[in-house]
């Protein structure tokens, strides 16, 4: 189940991924500290993916292997 988790978490972060190029290049437009605007609009886009991506991930590692 997990690894099923972890390829439906990593679709979505890419699917995601174009819109939160976009939504980063359009937030370090006009400000004078681009780096991190581009960074926070990434993250406004990409945070609930990468979460999803996160937690799946750590799931793995702590689950245990011996089923």
């Amino acid at each position: 189940m997990t690894i099923v988790q972890i390829v439906i978490s990593t679709i979505l972060f890419f699917a995601c991924l174009p819109m939160g190029l976009f939504v980063g290049g359009m937030a370090s437009y006009t400000s004078s500290d681009t780096i991190v605007q581009f960074c926070l609009g990434f993250l406004f886009a990409e945070g609930i993916p990468l979460l999803c991506l996160l937690l799946s991930l750590t799931k793995l590692l702590i689950q245990p292997s011996g089923k």
